[in-house]
C-alpha cells in the first residue's frame, strides 16, 4: 500500500512510543500517507486512542498479530517508522527482511543514513524525509537493497548461527 506506514512493537516509555503524538500528525498532514498502522500492546495505547479520535480511520491499531500476519503488513506497507531509542531490533530486522524502507528518529543500531534507513535528525522535519521517499524512487530502491544486505548479514538464521558458533568456539578455546 503506497499510502501506508507501519510500526510494530510495544507501546511504552521504554520504546519511546509517545513520540507518535508529535510525529504522526506531521506525517498524516504533510505527506501522501493516508493510513498508519500501529501494532503492539502497552500503556501507550492511550495516546493511540487520542490519535484515533483526531484522525479516525487513518490510524489503525491492532494489539497483537501472529508473526506471519505482522510480516505481511510490513511487506505491504510503503515504509516502516520507529521512534525507538533502544531495543526495537526485531522490527528493524523485519523491515529490512521484507524490503520495506525504514525511517527512524533515533540511531540506536548503527544505522547508515541513505543506505539501510532514513535517519531523521529532528522529529519536526520527519515529513520532508518521508516525502523524499515518495519523490525519489532511486533512494527507495537503495534503502530496500541496503536493508536486505544488512538483514542477510546480521539477521538470518545462518548469520546468527555463525555468530553464535564463533562465540562458542572462542569460549571453548579459552576453556581447554
Amino acid at each position: 500500500n503506497r499510502y501506508r506506514g507501519i510500526y510494530i512493537g510495544s507501546l511504552s516509555r521504554h520504546k519511546n512510543s509517545n513520540e507518535f503524538i508529535k510525529t504522526l500528525p506531521i506525517i498524516l498532514e504533510n505527506t501522501p500517507v493516508n493510513e498508519f498502522i500501529i501494532v503492539g500492546p502497552g500503556p501507550g495505547v492511550t495516546f493511540v486512542n487520542e490519535l484515533k479520535k483526531r484522525y479516525d480511520k487513518r490510524i489503525k491499531y491492532i494489539e497483537s498479530l501472529p508473526r506471519l500476519n505482522a510480516l505481511k503488513l510490513i511487506k505491504t506497507s510503503f515504509f516502516s517508522y520507529t521512534p525507538v531509542r533502544s531495543g526495537g531490533w526485531g522490527f528493524i530486522g523485519d523491515s529490512w527482511g521484507t524490503k520495506t524502507p525504514l525511517v527512524v528518529t533515533h540511531n540506536e543500531y548503527e544505522l547508515v543514513n541513505g543506505v539501510d534507513s532514513i535517519i531523521v535528525p529532528h522529529i519536526e522535519s520527519i515529513d520532508a524525509f518521508i516525502n523524499e521517499l515518495y519523490e525519489n524512487p532511486k533512494l527507495y530502491r537503495t534503502l530496500q537493497n541496503g536493508g536486505m544486505i544488512r538483514y542477510e548479514r546480521e539477521h538470518t538464521a545462518k548469520a546468527v548461527g555463525n555468530i553464535l558458533l564463533k562465540i562458542f568456539e572462542n569460549v571453548l578455546s579459552k576453556t581447554f
